[in-house]
């Protein structure tokens, strides 16, 4: 297996960890444990090289293993991705899964974990754990499963298995309370909690629910500090809505200064819930539930006004060429789609305008989320072509080459999707993939999903289907 293969399956494998397994995103954590096992890909690959054919053997990070033999009949000892219990397919599986699942409007099950810090209860760590839990169900929440903002939380959050939300249907936890000593001394104030929850998340939700939920993610709980009241308040309210929105604001910004003025639109309520001052740094503290405006709601120009000043203010950043990358295949399997809706007759981006109101009602947030919703976008238009083919359709001869053109444009976006991730390690920088890495199982499961269906039509309608057999298996499937 070349170095590029390895470590792109080895980052399929780790990055699930960081979506199924963490709490919350420790960038250094993460930064530290990615550089490690580049180290040991590198290294593995190089003892590898110098092994002869007959003692070579497959490693990775997890563990060694003997040649095995795929459904296809090859040996899949130099391709790990193809063995049936190797765990860089897991992610990939459970996506698919949950696709099924929301496809079928049946419940679903997930497993997350999630490490707390420093004076963070057992039962706040538990929120996390759920949290991460529906956001892989439901990414059109937005949820924000980071760890961030200290002591900050929605409503939905806090309350998320709440009957009237009906997105957890019910759940299990484990607590381990991870005990911190120097040199023989404890030190009970430093101890942290790490939570496991299974929980079985619903899919089908109703307007009541979903409405629900959308209020609720506007009332954010939050802690703000400052040489004064009115500081730590505007500190509050800024790290409210960077909560929220998923934005990331300049403190001295005009955004930062504007935010609660009353007549500026962007919190609605303010309510303090305790006020006081450190004896050490004499700093206020202010514990604040703030609920914010749905600006969706708000009048065209005040919109657009908010919106200009949250542009200027926010945190300059360079372009991240990871989320570019998937940007531009997310276009090419696009074109493909549009091609194969054509030969199916499937009106594509009309016939989505029902299931993106989802999205719609979840509210307008100031993020840039362009990538997200591509993602969602790209599965709700597999979905339409999906269900075409579930009727088994007859094509004309016109119709049949479009189709097989459009299948053939969507096998190499597809099968590239799994190389993007190397461009983080390229970059030097591992944190410019950090969306992509958490965002990439869902896109993959769905491309992989795709190609196993057009596969199936093909085998049902004598069509060709050489390309896309060589897909699956590459695919993992």
């Amino acid at each position: 297996m070349t170095l590029l293969k390895k470590i792109t399956l080895f980052l399929a494998t780790f990055l699930v960890s960081v979506q199924l397994n963490a709490g919350g995103l420790d960038l250094k954590k993460l930064g530290d444990m990615l550089k490690e096992k580049a180290q040991q890909a590198s290294q593995n690959n190089n003892q590898q090289n110098q092994a002869s054919p007959s003692t070579q053997t497959q490693t990775n990070t997890n563990s060694t293993t003997t040649s095995t033999t795929s459904s296809t009949g090859q040996s899949s000892a130099n391709n790990n991705y193809q063995s049936a219990n190797d765990p860089s397919r897991e992610s990939v599986k459970k996506q698919k899964e949950i696709i099924q699942a929301r496809k079928a409007g049946t419940p679903v099950e997930v497993k997350t974990v999630a490490d707390g810090q420093e004076r963070i209860t057992k039962d706040e760590v538990l929120v996390d754990a759920l949290t991460k839990a529906v956001a892989m169900v439901h990414p059109d929440f937005n949820l924000n499963v980071t760890t961030q903002y200290y002591k900050t939380k929605s409503e939905f959050q806090n309350n998320i298995t709440k009957p009237e939300y009906g997105v957890i249907k019910s759940f299990e936890k484990t607590d381990k309370e991870n005990i911190y000593a120097v040199m023989g001394q404890a030190d009970p104030s430093k101890n942290t909690w790490s939570v496991t929850a299974k929980a079985l998340i619903n899919t089908k939700l109703t307007a009541e629910n979903i409405k629900k939920i959308s209020d609720d993610q506007r009332v954010i709980y939050t802690i703000g500090f400052g040489a004064n009241a009115e500081e730590a308040k505007q500190k509050a309210a800024l790290a409210a809505v960077q909560y929220y929105h998923q934005v990331e604001i300049e403190p001295n910004s005009i955004f930062a200064k504007s935010i609660l003025k009353s007549n500026y639109g962007v919190v609605q309520k303010f309510d303090v819930l305790s006020e006081t001052a450190d004896q050490y740094t004499k700093l206020i503290f202010v514990k604040a539930k703030i609920t914010l405006n749905d600006v969706g709601t708000l009048d065209k120009n005040k919109f657009n006004s908010i919106k200009n000043d949250i542009e200027i203010s926010k945190v300059k950043k360079a372009p991240n060429p990871i989320i570019t990358a998937f940007m531009e295949n997310i276009k090419e399997v696009n074109a493909a789609q549009a091609i194969l809706e054509k030969a199916l007759n499937i009106k594509g981006n009309a016939e989505l305008v029902k299931k993106d109101a989802i999205r719609e009602k979840m509210g307008v947030r100031f993020a840039d989320n362009g990538f997200q919703r591509g993602i969602s976008m790209t599965q709700d238009r597999y979905d339409a072509i999906e269900e075409r083919l579930k009727d088994n359709p007859k094509l004309d001869e016109q119709q049949r080459k479009e189709y097989e053109r459009g299948s053939k444009a969507l096998i190499a976006p597809a099968l590239n999707t799994v190389k993007i991730f190397l461009s983080a390690f390229g970059s030097g920088n591992p944190f410019q993939g950090l969306e992509a890495f958490i965002v990439a199982p869902r896109y993959l499961a769905m491309n992989s999903e795709a190609i196993n269906t057009l596969a199936t039509y093909n085998s049902n309608n004598g069509i060709d289907n050489t390309a896309m057999n060589d897909a699956k298996n590459s695919l993992g499937d």
